[in-house]
C-alpha cells in the first residue's frame, strides 16, 4: 500500500529517514525511562540553570516552524516561480494533487495547534526554551521530510496499488476534530478551576468525551491525525512518523496516568492511559 519503501528512496531521503527513526527511538526510550520531554505537567524547576520562556510562548514556538515550512511550500508551489521549479521540478497533475493534499493537511494541523495555543489553552508558569526548540525541530523536520518524500513520489509518477487518500482524509478529519474537542474540554476545566476559590488542587479530574475512558484522549486523536496524514501520503517516512509519534504519546499517556494518580485525589484508577478498554 506504500507508494515507495525506503529501499527505493534516494540516498538523501534514506539518511533523513534513519535520522527520524533514531530520534523517535530516543524519544520513546526517554518517555519509558521517565526522563522524557520536560513540558506541561512534567516541566522541571530549573532555578536559573536553564533559559525559560512563558509557557504560551514556548508552546507557540513548538509549532510555528512546522506551520511555516508547510505553508511556505504551498505558497511557493502555487506561485510556480522558475527559481522554485529549479529546486523542486513540477509534478504530473495526478500526483501533484496528493502532494498538495498532504502538505495542506500538515499546514492545517499545525495552524490549528497555533490557534489553540493563542485562544484555547490556559497556561501558567514557564518552560525550558531548550525543550521548545527540541520539539519544534522534531516537528519541523518531520513535516519537511514528509513533504520532500511526497514530492519525490509525485515526480516519479508513482501511484499505490490501493489508494487510501479518501480514507486518510476522513481519518485526518476525525483526528483533528477529536483533538481540538478534548483540548477544549481541558481548557474549560482549567477555566472552571480558576473561577473556584475553594479549589484545593491545581488539577482536577478531566471529564467529558473520551476522558470517561482514557487519560489522554487528546494524545489518541493526535495520533489519529498523523495516521490520517500517513494514509493520504502512503510513503514510508509518513508511516514512520505516525508510528513514532503514537508510540511516544502512548508512553507519555502511561506516565500521565501515574502523575494523576499521585497528584489528583479521586482520579479513577480504572481509566486506560491511551486507548479505550485496551491500553
Amino acid at each position: 500500500m506504500l507508494i515507495v519503501g525506503p529501499w527505493g528512496d534516494p540516498l538523501s531521503l534514506q539518511v533523513l529517514e534513519v535520522a527520524c527513526f533514531g530520534f523517535f527511538v530516543w524519544m520513546l526510550a526517554g518517555e519509558i525511562s521517565g526522563v522524557g520531554l520536560r513540558y506541561s505537567k512534567f516541566a522541571t524547576s530549573s532555578e536559573g540553570a536553564a533559559i525559560t520562556v512563558p509557557s504560551r510562548l514556548g508552546m507557540f514556538l513548538m509549532y510555528l516552524p512546522s506551520f511555516f515550512a508547510a505553508s511556505s511550500f504551498l505558497f511557493l508551489k502555487q506561485s510556480s516561480t522558475s527559481a522554485f521549479q529549479e529546486i523542486l521540478p513540477p509534478c504530473p497533475s495526478a500526483c501533484d494533487s496528493r502532494l498538495l493534499l498532504v502538505a495542506g493537511a500538515i499546514c492545517l494541523h499545525f495552524l490549528k495547534r497555533l490557534l489553540e495555543v493563542l485562544f484555547v489553552h490556559k497556561y501558567s508558569g514557564t518552560m525550558e526554551l531548550s525543550q521548545s526548540v527540541l520539539i519544534s525541530s522534531a516537528y519541523a523536520t518531520a513535516a519537511v521530510v514528509i513533504i520532500y518524500a511526497q514530492h519525490i513520489s509525485a515526480v516519479r509518477e508513482v501511484q499505490p496499488d490501493l489508494d487510501l487518500t479518501n480514507w486518510g482524509l476522513g481519518v485526518f478529519v476525525i483526528g483533528i476534530v477529536g483533538n481540538f474537542y478534548h483540548h477544549y474540554l481541558l481548557a474549560s476545566l482549567r477555566s472552571d478551576k480558576t473561577k473556584s476559590m475553594n479549589s484545593k488542587s491545581k488539577y482536577v479530574v478531566p471529564q467529558g468525551g473520551l476522558f470517561t475512558y482514557v487519560v489522554c484522549p487528546h494524545y489518541l486523536f493526535e495520533s489519529v491525525t498523523f495516521f490520517g496524514i500517513a494514509m493520504m501520503a502512503q510513503t514510508f517516512v509518513a508511516l514512520l512518523t505516525a508510528v513514532g509519534m503514537s508510540s511516544s504519546l502512548c508512553a507519555r499517556s502511561y506516565k500521565t496516568k501515574d502523575w494523576y494518580l499521585k497528584k489528583v485525589e479521586g482520579f479513577p484508577p480504572n481509566r486506560k492511559p491511551f486507548f479505550p478498554f485496551l491500553f
